[in-house]
């Protein structure tokens, strides 16, 4: 202390805390006996304060006693003003740890000078990486401003020095690289917040079981409020871009993603539809995701709870097994309710066995202006779901049973065009399925019918689907060049075969089609007219019941081979060979079905001279006959000079066998089951006029 009061401490050093320090002083107006008695300015209150804090937390970190801590105090400037006392201090350790986080070559050097305090540098590395950093601090405002650089293990600090369990989910082997700026708060009980700005880099981590490449942002963050703009997140097969803001529990945001949909199993429910949704698709090599999501909410203490409203387009995806070119709508997806609009698919038919084999086109799209589904009514609604496509590969998004249904009975050559409306109930609120489509081909439409392969042209109608029941009402096509309307249920039975009914109209259909296809050879001109009331089990023709009515006009009635054998016994008794062929040209009945066979009662044809009646039956299964036919050709008799029969030109005949080559008996003449009121006994007219249903 020389004369002027000036204080000079030299290579003071010793031990405070376990560390090392060396102390350096220039104090201008030093009086030692005033030390002790003088007031305390604000200033030095902060100060003191400020150090005590600054004790306390050294009091939580540790070193190795082999190499404590250097610590470098230079004070100088006058003590009749100590906002003018400057304090210059450098810390120095090769090692020190805050409770399981370890710091080496750590260096903190920076200066106080009255109430602020500028810290110049703060560095050091974790073993994984290196941070640097200064600061300044106003003691009296308790606040402050910093700037950092970092690429130490962030989350492990956060951990094991604040308690901050925010970033445990990302794993990485690497650490980020951050660059921020920020201001921070010291309240009067010591409690501290801070906030920041500025960008992170962090390369290859893991994040909720899925592995990534990359992420990069910039960030905000205030106390629990963090927000990520211009964020990329990078992924081998995909990234996403947008921006997250995380406050409290809610995780809000706003992104774009080409991420696979694997990424996000974290946040979707086992039980829930979304998840059977995702579990129905399946992704190739060359499939893309593109999802914007416009607005998203997340609660982070149940991931699995969510909204999110945007667009969202796959390519080169399936969905039970249905293969797509692409698939996109908009969404509102929220934990009560899925809601899709603006939707539009192009079904992939490459591989389409029905294309392959008629050659026709590739793709299809289809449009709907909604689907949604209700988590809570288990219950999926479809609002004007149209276009020109497959309908069984439509209905396996929806009714795989069904698609195998129409799949398997209606063999369109072409796609043709639909438009549905309806509800789909899933697990218990199955029964409420209620799904009408009405259809129109564009192309013949292949359909089996007693074990032969009919071709109907210009199909259309009306499907109402429900639960295991489908109804096709106002039903018109052409086959056989005539048409053909009517109605048909088909219900569907769980572990056994579908059974059916309905019924069916049909007007002049040609005679010679029908021959070609059951084998009427010689069948070449004709009309039939009829109706058929039917019901029965699929596969299974013993099961066929029903009743019905025919009608022929203008045919070769004996050319159809079930009566054509009888036409040489007729034309031996009539003694013109040809006669039954030019002539019986009309005809009619009505049948019922049991049980696969047709039975018959009131069969009726005439000639201008002969009348013919009959009963029978044909067995639909073996394909033969069991009939009874009478002729009354009183007619012919004047003209005829061979009288064969003793009952004035009654005859009749009994045929059994195949019926494409039965073989016909001449038999003694029975009294018709309706005795003299039987059509036999009437002058010859043509036949009976099928009413139309």
């Amino acid at each position: 202390i020389d004369r002027e009061g000036r204080l000079l401490l030299e290579n003071a050093h010793g031990i405070l805390a376990g560390m090392e320090f060396e102390l350096q002083a220039e104090l201008d107006h030093f009086k030692l006996g005033k030390i002790a008695g003088e007031a305390r300015q604000a200033d030095d209150q902060s100060r003191r304060e400020f150090l005590q804090q600054i004790f306390a937390e050294l009091s939580r970190w540790s070193f190795p006693q082999s190499a404590p801590p250097k610590l470098d105090l230079r004070v100088r400037g006058n003590l009749t003003k100590p906002a003018t006392i400057r304090t210059a201090f450098t810390l120095e350790a090769e090692e020190l740890s805050r409770q399981d986080y370890t710091m080496k070559d750590v260096v903190l050097s920076g200066n106080l000078l009255g109430r602020h305090l500028a810290v110049k540098r703060v560095s050091f590395s974790d073993g994984a990486g290196d941070l640097e950093a200064d600061a300044d601090y106003d003691l009296r405002a308790r606040e402050g401003r910093y700037k950092l650089s970092s690429s130490i293990h962030l989350a492990r600090l956060l951990r094991t020095c604040f308690d901050h369990h925010g970033l445990d989910q990302m794993v990485s082997s690497q650490t980020p690289e951050i660059h921020a700026y920020g201001e921070f708060r010291v309240a009067p009980d010591g409690s501290f917040s801070a906030g920041a700005a500025g960008t992170v880099d962090l390369p290859r981590f893991r994040f909720l079981g899925s592995s990534f490449e990359r992420l990069e942002s910039e960030f905000s963050w205030m106390e629990d409020s963090i927000f990520l703009r211009d964020l990329t997140v990078t992924h081998q097969d995909g990234e996403l871009t947008g921006q997250v803001h995380i406050q409290g529990d809610t995780i809000k945001y706003r992104a774009k993603s080409t991420l696979p949909l694997s990424v996000f199993s974290p946040f979707v429910d086992e039980n829930s539809r979304f998840a059977t949704i995702i579990g129905n698709c399946e992704f190739g090599p060359k499939s893309t995701v593109l999802i914007e999501s416009d607005l998203g909410t997340i609660t982070r203490s149940n991931l699995k709870e969510w909204h999110s409203r945007g667009r969202a387009r796959f390519t080169n995806v399936s969905y039970r097994g249905v293969p797509f070119h692409s698939l996109s709508a908009d969404y509102s997806i929220s934990p009560i309710e899925h809601i899709y609009s603006g939707i539009e698919g192009r079904f992939d038919y490459s591989g389409h066995g029905p294309t392959r084999r008629h050659g026709t086109v590739s793709s299809a799209l289809v449009r709907a202006d909604r689907i949604s589904h209700n988590r809570g009514a288990q219950l999926t609604r479809i609002k004007n779901l149209r276009g020109t496509a497959w309908p069984g590969q439509v209905l396996r998004l929806f009714a795989p049973k069904a698609a195998d249904h129409v799949e398997n009975s209606y063999r369109f050559r072409k796609p043709p065009t639909f438009v549905s409306n309806g509800v789909v109930g899933h697990k218990g609120a199955a029964s409420r399925t209620d799904v009408t489509t009405s259809i129109k081909t564009h192309a013949s439409t292949r359909y089996t019918f007693l074990k032969r392969e009919l071709t109907l042209e210009q199909l259309t109608g009306l499907v109402r689907y429900r639960h295991r029941r489908t109804d096709v009402t106002g039903l018109q096509f052409r086959v056989f060049n005539g048409p053909v309307g009517g109605n048909v249920t088909v219900r569907l039975k769980p572990g056994s075969p579908s059974s059916y009914s309905g019924g069916l109209h049909w007007t002049r259909v040609r005679l010679a089609e029908i021959g070609k296809t059951f084998g009427f050879s010689k069948a070449d001109q004709g009309y039939v007219t009829g109706r058929f009331d039917f019901s029965g089990v699929s596969k299974n023709i013993r099961t066929l019941d029903g009743t019905g009515a025919l009608g022929l006009e203008r045919g070769h009635l004996f050319y159809v081979p079930v009566l054509g054998p009888l036409s040489t016994i007729l034309g031996g008794i009539l003694g013109d060979k040809r006669a039954s062929h030019e002539e019986a040209r009309d005809a009619s009945c009505t049948f019922a079905v049991r049980d696969g066979i047709f039975y018959t009662k009131d069969f009726l044809t005439s000639t201008p001279s002969t009348v013919f009646t009959g009963e029978g039956s044909i067995d639909l299964e073996r394909d033969t006959i069991d009939m009874t036919v009478r002729m009354n050709a009183r007619g012919l008799l004047g003209l005829l000079t061979l009288p064969l029969r003793p009952f004035n030109g009654l005859f009749q005949f009994s045929g059994q066998g195949p019926i494409s080559k039965p073989v016909w008996r001449s038999a003694p003449f029975e009294s018709p089951p309706s005795g003299k009121n039987d059509p036999l006994f009437r002058k010859p007219s043509r036949a009976l006029i099928v009413p139309e249903r």
